[in-house]
């Protein structure tokens, strides 16, 4: 996104739509998620937070992480 859209998505809290590609190191690995709604919310303290379906960019991965994992699992049986 250029600079305008993540202001503009900061000081009105619009969401877009987009494709969502990050790398968790927790997990060493991308996850991917396209048409997703990323929005900057504000927390308690009032800094800004990235959401990626409404959820935290670590909440995001962890989400992705346990359908992958269900996915290999169901994959085996």
């Amino acid at each position: 996104f250029d600079d305008d859209t993540v202001v503009k998505m900061h000081q009105k809290q619009v969401a877009v739509r987009g494709t969502a590609d990050v790398y968790s190191g927790m997990y060493k690995r991308n996850f991917t998620e396209e048409n997703a709604e990323l929005r900057i919310t504000t927390n308690e303290k009032r800094q800004p937070i990235l959401t990626i379906n409404g959820l935290s960019v670590p909440d995001w991965c962890e989400q992705k992480w346990q359908q992958l994992i269900h996915r290999n699992r169901s994959q085996r049986l």
